[in-house]
C-alpha cells in the first residue's frame, strides 16, 4: 500500500503571473513543501508561469524542424504534390495546433515558426538557398503562419456570434 507521504512525493503547483516574483505563502502537505513549476503541459500546449508563450513555441518549432528534416531525406523521390501533402499532414499540422491561443506570441518567435515553413517552401518547390521568402510562399499558394492564425481567429469569432 502508498502512504499518503509517497503519493504526494513529486507534486508541483503552478502559478500565473506577469510580476517577476510575486509573494505566496511556501504550500505544505503533510510536512512536505510543494515545489513550484516553471511550465505546465495542458492538452499538448506548454503554459509557463510567466505567461510567455516562448517554451511552447520553442517545443513546436523543435518538433516540426524534426519532421521536416525526415521529409528531406524524400526530396528527390517523392513529387512536389506528395512532398506537400506530407508537410500539410505531418508538419503545419504541429505548428498550428491551438494557434488561436498562443497568437499573441513576439516577432521572435512567430519567425521561428516562419522559418519552418519557409524551409518547407523550399523543399517543396525546389527552391535556391537564399530566395526571398514572400516570393516562395507565394509561388506555391502558401500563405504565412501568422495569417492563417488571423483567418483562425476570425473564423472562432463567427463561430462564437453565430451560435
Amino acid at each position: 500500500m502508498v502512504s499518503h507521504n509517497e503519493r504526494f512525493k513529486n507534486k508541483e503547483y503552478d502559478l500565473f503571473s506577469e510580476k517577476n516574483k510575486p509573494d505566496h505563502p511556501i504550500l505544505k502537505l503533510s510536512e512536505q513543501s510543494i515545489d513550484e513549476a516553471s511550465c505546465h503541459e495542458h492538452l499538448g500546449v506548454l503554459l509557463s508561469s510567466n505567461m510567455s508563450w516562448k517554451a511552447h513555441i520553442e517545443k513546436i518549432h523543435q518538433n516540426a524542424s524534426k519532421t521536416l528534416n525526415l521529409l528531406k531525406g524524400f526530396k528527390f523521390k517523392l513529387s512536389r504534390l506528395t512532398l506537400e501533402i506530407l508537410y500539410k499532414s505531418l508538419v503545419r499540422s504541429k505548428m498550428e495546433y491551438a494557434n488561436v491561443v498562443f497568437d499573441g506570441c513576439t516577432l521572435g518567435e512567430s519567425d521561428l515558426l516562419e522559418n519552418v515553413q519557409y524551409d518547407a517552401a523550399k523543399l517543396i518547390s525546389g527552391a535556391m538557398r537564399g530566395t526571398h521568402r514572400e516570393s516562395v510562399l507565394i509561388d506555391y499558394g502558401l500563405h504565412t503562419l501568422s495569417n492563417r492564425r488571423k483567418i483562425q481567429k476570425l473564423l472562432l469569432l463567427y463561430k462564437m456570434v453565430k451560435v
